[in-house]
């Protein structure tokens, strides 16, 4: 978020003194002092815009984090139930691909074992 500076502050204004004419106040310099302050009131707007959109905007992202810790608890809970249903075994990617491999093995030596029996009974 950028920094955005106001040309006053509360004492500039309480403490500002206008030159005072034979017909009264110098109408130019208080038309542009006037400006100024326009200009603070302008930036009070923005940045108090975007405070509550920044106030939106964490509302939901609580929302989110809540929300995913719920859902964090749910499967933890539900890997914890899966954990004792398969009686504590934990296999991880690496454990399930070599018993992949393993399997895959087992059906290739069956069928060139099959494809041999085949063979010798064809003789």
């Amino acid at each position: 978020m950028t920094t955005i500076k106001t040309k006053l502050n509360s004492s500039d204004v309480l403490d500002k003194e206008f030159k005072i004419k034979p017909k009264g106040y110098d109408a130019l310099e208080v038309d542009s002092y006037l400006d100024l302050i326009i200009e603070d009131y302008k930036t009070y707007e923005d940045l108090s815009n975007q405070f509550k959109m920044l106030q939106k905007t964490n509302s939901v992202l609580r929302n989110k984090i809540t929300d995913l810790e719920l859902e964090v608890e749910t499967l933890n809970s539900k890997l914890g139930e899966y954990r004792n249903a398969t009686g504590g075994a934990n296999m991880g990617n690496i454990d399930l691909l070599k018993r992949i491999s393993e399997l895959e093995q087992q059906v290739y030596n069956f069928e060139q074992k099959e494809k041999k029996a085949k063979a010798a009974a064809a003789k």
